[in-house]
């Protein structure tokens, strides 16, 4: 039975400022998950978020929606499952970010490496409208209280 590290290992070698010469060697240290069900429910905790969870379906539910419910959660898995599969795949393969994965695996003359790049892009944008509302929720929640 093979056993896989959860670590993978690069050698950094410091050398000297003046004369170049080597003076340590450091082992980098990439990170991996410990067990498969970390890795799973950190997987779908980034895909799920909480409002798709309990507010949407809750409301749709209420105003006559909950046909469109099951069909958006049949999408969801019909869809997001294949997708989520081969962004893990492409990572796994790989070992590398987003971006130097589509460098790596895509032909001599192609460009999807700019697809890498707005997916970045997009993730550093949910980040930062996630972060403003969140914001404007714990204004709202804790400090604009009336005594």
């Amino acid at each position: 039975m093979n056993t896989v590290d959860c670590c993978r290992r690069d050698k950094i070698v410091v050398k000297c400022a003046v004369c170049r010469k080597p003076e340590r060697t450091y082992q980098k240290v990439k990170e991996g998950f410990g067990s498969r069900l970390g890795f799973i429910l950190v997987s779908a905790g980034c895909a799920v978020g909480i409002g798709n969870v309990w507010k949407f379906p809750y409301i749709a539910g209420q105003n006559g929606g909950a046909i469109f419910v099951l069909f958006y959660l049949l999408f969801l898995v019909l869809m997001g499952v294949p997708v989520l599969t081969m962004e893990l795949s492409i990572g796994r393969a790989t070992g590398k970010t987003i971006i130097g994965a589509y460098r790596s695996l895509e032909k001599p003359g192609q460009k999807w490496h700019i697809h890498g790049w707005l997916c970045m892009i997009g993730c550093y944008l949910l980040i930062l409208h996630h972060s403003c509302r969140m914001d404007a929720r714990l204004f709202l929640e804790v400090f604009d209280r009336r005594f």
